[in-house]
């Protein structure tokens, strides 16, 4: 499972401001999310644009990851 942390939120360039009232509004525990993350099923299972886009940006970086530890 891909978690996502703050630094996909500002790689894929959208505003923490906004990730704050996303959260409160899809009753998301925010300073949890701040300290460990969450994975990206929960986010995707809202269908909203907002969380599909920032899980993308997580996703692909475990993937790089993922290839770069099979390149060894």
């Amino acid at each position: 499972m891909t978690r996502l942390y703050v630094r996909h939120i500002r790689a894929s360039g959208l505003c923490m401001r906004g990730a704050r009232a996303w959260a409160e509004r899809h009753k998301i525990n925010y300073t949890e999310f701040l300290k460990h993350g969450i994975e990206c099923d929960v986010l995707e299972a809202t269908g909203d644009h907002f969380a599909i886009t920032v899980c993308k940006v997580a996703r692909e970086e475990a993937a790089r990851q993922q290839q770069e530890v099979s390149n060894g």
